[in-house]
Formats: C-alpha cells, sequence, structure tokens
C-alpha cells in the first residue's frame, strides 16, 4: 500500500495493532507482535547479506553451517571469545520463537559483516523509519515493511513451504541492538527429511493465509523525509541515540542544525 502522509502511516499502524486486539477476543492467545523494517529505495528486495553474496543459490543450513565453522578458529583468536556451534536444524512449530542453529556466533559474525541469513528488523516502526529516510536520496520513494507471525496465536502448514521464524532472543550481542529494539527473522523450508535450507523472505510475500503471516509493505513517498526525520529528532530518535558513535552524533548534528534548521525557516516543515 502507499500513505500520503506521516498521520495516515500512524493511523494505519494503530489500526495494525487494533486488529490484533480484536482477533485475540479470550486473552489468552500468545500472539507475536508486529516487526518492522525500513528500506532507503521503495524498489529494494527484502534480501539477507547472505543471499546478495552467494545470489541464485539457495544455501542449507547445514553448509551455512560450515561456512561459520570456518570462520570461527581465526574469529576465536582474534576477539579471545568462544562460541559454541550446533550441527542439526531444528523448528519447534508450536512455538513462535525459533532459533536457527549457532545464532549466537551468526549475530555476532553478521554484525560484524559476515554474510548471514539473518534479516534485521526492529521493534519500533520509528526505528525503521529512520532506516528508511536517514540514507533515502530525495529522487527516491522510501518503504516500511511490516512483519507479525501468526497474527492468530497459530500456525500449520507444508514444512517445504517457504516461511519467516522470528529470532527474538539476542543472546550476548551488540548493545546497539539494545538501542534499535533489534529482532532478526529467517526465512527457511524444508528441503527433505531433516534437510532445512534458508530461503528468500520474499517468498513469503505471495498470497497466503493471513493467519500463518502477515507481511505488508508501506510506501513512503520522498516528499516525506524531512517531515519524518525531524519527528524522529525531537523523539530522540537519531543517528547518535541509535549507534552512539562520534560519525552518529556528527550525522545527527548536520541534520538538526543545518538541514532541518533552514527548511524550518522557509517554513517547510
Amino acid at each position: 500500500m502507499r500513505v500520503q502522509s506521516l498521520a495516515e502511516l500512524e493511523s494505519h499502524l494503530i489500526q495494525i495493532r487494533q486488529g490484533l486486539r480484536d482477533r485475540n477476543t479470550t486473552g489468552c492467545v500468545v500472539q507475536s507482535e508486529p516487526l518492522f523494517r525500513g528500506h532507503a529505495d521503495s524498489s529494494w528486495r527484502l534480501e539477507t547479506t547472505l543471499e546478495r553474496f552467494k545470489p541464485d543459490e539457495q544455501i542449507s543450513v547445514s553448509r551455512y553451517n560450515s561456512y561459520l565453522a570456518r570462520a570461527k578458529p581465526t574469529v576465536e583468536t582474534i576477539t579471545n571469545r568462544k562460541w559454541r556451534l550446533s550441527k542439526s536444524m531444528k523448528l519447534s512449530y508450536d512455538a513462535l520463537v525459533d532459533e536457527p542453529p549457532s545464532f549466537e556466533f551468526m549475530a555476532y559474525a553478521r554484525h560484524h559483516g559476515y554474510p548471514s541469513p539473518l534479516l534485521d528488523w526492529s521493534r519500533s516502526p520509528y526505528v525503521a523509519l529512520y532506516f528508511a529516510f536517514s540514507k533515502a536520496r530525495k529522487d527516491q520513494d522510501a518503504a516500511l515493511f511490516v512483519f507479525i507471525k501468526s497474527p492468530e496465536g497459530v500456525r500449520s502448514g507444508s514444512l517445504q513451504d517457504p516461511q519467516i521464524c522470528e529470532v527474538s532472543r539476542l543472546s550476548t550481542t551488540h548493545v546497539r541492538h539494545i538501542s534499535q529494539q533489534s529482532r532478526y527473522t529467517i526465512c527457511v523450508r524444508n528441503v527433505e527429511g531433516d534437510d532445512w535450507a534458508y530461503c528468500s523472505h520474499e517468498l513469503v510475500m505471495q498470497p497466503q493465509n493471513s493467519s500463518q503471516n502477515s507481511l505488508q509493505k508501506i510506501i513512503l513517498p520522498r516528499s516525506l523525509r524531512l517531515e519524518i526525520l525531524d519527528k524522529l529528532d525531537h523523539m530522540n530518535i537519531n543517528g547518535y541515540t541509535l549507534f552512539n558513535t562520534e560519525d552518529g552524533l556528527m550525522e545527527s548534528l548536520a541534520f538538526r542544525e543545518i538541514e532541518a534548521l533552514e527548511s524550518r525557516q522557509r517554513g517547510e516543515i
């Protein structure tokens, strides 16, 4: 869908949360909460860094584990830290949260640039909006993705069908993930027997049973960039608070003291 204003977007987000409450009429259903991801270019696909690193290949879980295993000794030598790697992939189909094997080391490696099947999201739509617009070009619309796993509190279906699984346990990870309210998802399908493979999140964008997954893409006009970033800065959501670096501080000050200030003086925001 496409929205025309920030007010329209916020109204739609309220409707999403109200819809979840309306589905839980008994108050006993355990529902997953919405997750949000911002794209600076609305034409970008939902792709993991592993998909971009090895396009047109479906990487099995065991094969990816071997990638981690080969990197692990060097990483442990350099960092003086230890991680445990798993040898199998099992998903709990009656649970709302699934953890891929070797998740803690996988999350560490992804954070530092190693190709990964993990796709990062935020619990906060406003954090996701920052990522949608902070690096957006002024001639390109942005996008906000909204994902809800099992909005009815249940899930079923063929094991061979691609499905997105949320990983909400962050274990020991970078403090930045706390500031950004980070969550990860993986998309997997059962190939045969105990053989699992990571696959594209885009496959779940096809028409589906909304009781199993809800995945929306909201197009955000480029004209909203200044208004949204200015509101986020007033909410203390900016490059400094999300990254806690001096580079993030300077980026935040450049927007606040130059771009936003001059736009406000011109009456644009």
